[in-house]
């Protein structure tokens, strides 16, 4: 742990708009979640995985990349939307939440909109007493293709294109032979 004890967890993504590819790396966080069609993936690869930041001082951090594709959703969220507990204390739980990403219609918003109201059911007024925060970042891919644009600074530069950044990996690409299941190493 750092030396007050503290950690954090973090996914760190970067999408190419132009080229439909996620670039990620989780370290300790909720694994992300793609809806492709009425399935549910994880999105996790062992070298795109290391511990929350703060718990090891020399952190080398892996990344992975999947294709995504026209209708995904790409779907984070904090550990306080997963450990969110009923009268029971049972908690919401990963299962639960990929059954309403499955089932969920409509854009980004609707889908986090489901959840929430699912939780809500789920809670029954537990909520107040939630002591984590509940976090839902949601993006869908649409069917328009994003252009490269360019920008001009008057007299100093020529023109600069605008992409972008876009990072290698050592151990190579996530591909996505097969349109239905994102393949992550």
């Amino acid at each position: 742990l750092g030396d007050d004890g503290m950690f954090a967890t973090l996914v760190y993504c970067i999408y190419d708009l132009e080229n439909r590819s996620l670039v990620f790396t989780n370290a300790g966080h909720c694994v992300p979640l793609l809806r492709r069609g009425d399935r549910v993936f994880p999105l996790q690869a062992e070298r795109a995985h290391t511990p929350p930041l703060g718990i090891t001082p020399d952190l080398e951090a892996g990344e992975a990349r999947v294709q995504l594709h026209s209708g995904d959703t790409l779907i984070m969220v904090s550990d306080g939307i997963l450990e969110a507990r009923d009268a029971k204390g049972n908690e919401y739980g990963l299962s639960r939440l990929s059954r309403r990403i499955r089932t969920a219609r409509g854009t980004a918003e609707d889908i986090i909109k489901a959840i929430l109201a699912d939780i809500d059911s789920h809670s029954h007024d537990q909520a107040q007493g939630q002591g984590d925060d509940m976090t839902i970042v949601a993006m869908s891919i649409d069917q328009r293709r994003a252009k490269r644009k360019t920008t001009t600074l008057p007299g100093v530069l020529p023109e600069i294109p605008v992409k972008p950044a876009r990072l290698t990996t050592e151990g190579g690409t996530i591909d996505d032979a097969e349109r239905d299941e994102p393949k992550t190493e």
